[in-house]
């Protein structure tokens, strides 16, 4: 039984496999190499059963006088089978017909890729000026389905390669199509293709909460106002941007929330743009800016939000009023009207600072009460009351403590600079080379190394939106520590003591920091001011010969002698330490 003839087309002819061309337009431009073999083999058995549909080449410069319109598995399958002739229908096509056949009939197939789909709608519009709407009512299909399909056609090349390569499913390819920028989206790619456990690709869920909370950002935490559109006049406002999830409801149908900002560089660029806004008004308005030793304990308990402000002191204008029966901010209720006593930068990194107008209470609640509400005046918990007055002198007998590691280590850092310029050596080289792997391990481990100690090793900083690789500078700096001569060691060392990550930065960090900076102070015999408090208190309660000889006998313990600031340090008198020597817990190193 004879295949019916398309509308418009001729019987079927045997064509000349040699004078047909595949068509440019053709949005299928991956073919299964395994398929194609296997088509091949069923066409020398039974040839080709299906025929093919062409048309006149429209290229009257090409010795091939066919462009095929449908079939080109078909066609790539029997030049493999080695045949000279095909059954083809021959139809006289405009351009436009072609792309809709093409597109519209031959897209609907199950095999046909995502990517492929897309870019056949997007030649529909491109081309011949089909709209969303369009192609939606010939497809059978909603809008939201073509959006999501055009948006695949702003994949980077990384991305589509993983997607042809069945590393990333559709709705994975659609959630980095989103994000904005090439670097990033490659990225993302790279994160989610190899971030999950044992280096294999990331679940569903786990894709979904890395990107929303790395390339993603609620418009909720904006300190400027969403409709101004002249805070950064490039990128407008952010009420009418296409890149807020409300905007754009179709392509961002899986964000619950209408103000999700999907371009975290922009939100960034907006929120240095408004805090140099009100650092400039304040500054006019001769208002305080209070930032880093400024902010002290009894203004803000933490920087990790508005919420670690004390009330007692100040309050945000953004925070949400107590006494508003309609739970609007102070801002909101005072308008203009709304008093500001400071400006306080506050945040745990440099990376996530933040800044926010603030107002002493006695001030809002004039303002409040000029506004017609009345605030409450509460009586507090005296239980409260005295738990934190507890906390706030644990808290201060800890920054005595931390002073008094600062003041250790500022001692240490002169002593071992004192000892490296009259030319000696801080102590023996491999208890040296072992201390300085045991500090770069920890660091790895727990910090992330600044630039000046990537620099060392020849670690070159990646791109823009590329994370440094942690693992491969951790094993380039042991191997090149490793092989490092003693007077680039002692040399390291006195950096590494110098360095301002050294310093405590919190008790934690000044805790495990400890376990490099003890052993250094005992071997280069520093008297740190703890050291000569307990020696005091020694002196005043023994015999002065006890002292004496308690004091011989400690010295003469050591392994390497004292060193004044003028002084070269003096040869040591005893045998090389070793690990199980060290005056330190060395736990698994070696």
């Amino acid at each position: 039984m004879n295949a019916p003839l398309p509308p418009g087309a001729v019987a079927v002819t045997a064509l000349p496999v040699a004078a047909i061309a595949a068509s440019p337009t053709n949005p299928r431009k991956h073919f299964d190499a395994t398929y194609l073999a296997e088509l091949a083999e069923s066409i020398k058995s039974h040839g080709v059963i299906q025929p093919i549909t062409v048309r006149p080449n429209p290229d009257t410069h090409s010795v091939k006088l066919y462009e095929i319109v449908v079939g080109e598995c078909r066609f790539r399958a029997a030049q493999l089978a080695g045949l000279e002739h095909i059954p083809a229908f021959w139809r006289e096509l405009d351009d436009k017909q072609v792309l809709e056949i093409q597109v519209i009939e031959n897209l609907q197939r199950r095999d046909v890729h995502e990517l492929e789909e897309a870019a056949g709608y997007r030649m529909l519009m491109d081309r011949h000026g089909y709209s969303v709407d369009d192609i939606a009512d010939k497809i059978g299909k909603s809008k939201g389905y073509v959006y999501a399909r055009l948006k695949l056609t702003a994949l980077c090349e990384a991305g589509k390669d993983a997607f042809f390569d069945g590393k990333l499913d559709a709705s994975t390819a659609l959630l980095i199509a989103r994000i904005r920028g090439d670097k990033l989206q490659q990225k993302a790619v790279k994160d989610i293709t190899t971030g999950g456990y044992n280096g294999e690709p990331k679940s569903v869920r786990d894709t979904k909460y890395y990107i929303e909370n790395a390339f993603t950002i609620s418009l909720k935490q904006a300190t400027f106002k969403l409709d101004d559109a002249g805070l950064l006049p490039a990128a407008g406002s952010c009420t009418d941007c296409p890149l807020r999830s409300g905007n754009d409801p179709d392509i961002f149908a899986d964000l619950d929330d209408v103000d999700v900002c999907t371009d975290v560089k922009c939100f960034e660029e907006k929120q240095l743009a408004r805090r140099d806004q009100l650092i400039a008004n304040a500054e006019k308005h001769k208002i305080p800016v209070l930032r880093g030793d400024d902010i002290t304990h009894d203004i803000m308990r933490h920087q990790y939000g508005l919420y670690g402000l004390n009330n007692e002191r100040y309050i945000a204008l953004d925070a949400k009023c107590d006494d508003d029966e309609q739970g609007r901010t102070y801002r909101e209720i005072l308008g203009d009207k709304a008093p500001v006593s400071a400006l306080i930068e506050f945040g745990t990194s440099a990376n996530n600072k933040q800044i926010a107008e603030v107002a002493e209470p006695t001030a809002i609640a004039k303002a409040l009460k000029k506004a017609g509400i009345e605030t409450k005046q509460e009586e507090e918990d005296p239980e409260e009351l005295a738990a934190r007055e507890q906390e706030d002198k644990e808290r201060e007998q800890r920054q005595q403590e931390l002073s008094v590691e600062e003041a250790r280590r500022a001692t240490l850092l002169e002593k071992s600079k004192a000892v490296l310029n009259a030319g000696g050596q801080l102590f023996y080289e491999d208890v040296l080379r072992l201390l300085v792997i045991g500090f770069i391990e920890q660091w790895f481990e727990y910090f992330e190394p600044e630039t000046t100690l990537m620099a060392e090793f020849g670690y070159q900083e990646p791109e823009e939106g590329d994370d440094p690789d942690y693992e491969a500078l951790a094993e380039q700096a042991l191997a090149a520590i490793k092989a490092w001569p003693l007077s680039t060691l002692t040399a390291f060392t006195a950096a590494l003591i110098g360095n301002e990550d050294l310093h405590p930065g919190h008790d934690w960090q000044a805790e495990q920091k400890a376990a490099f900076l003890d052993p250094l102070a005992e071997l280069l015999k520093v008297d740190t001011p703890t050291q000569a408090a307990q020696a005091q208190e020694v002196g005043a309660t023994e015999p002065k010969g006890k002292t004496k000889t308690a004091k011989k006998t400690k010295a003469k313990a050591g392994t390497a002698a004292t060193a004044s600031p003028n002084e070269p340090a003096a040869p040591a008198k005893t045998e090389l330490l070793h690990a199980q020597a060290w005056p330190f817990p060395t736990g698994a190193r070696k």
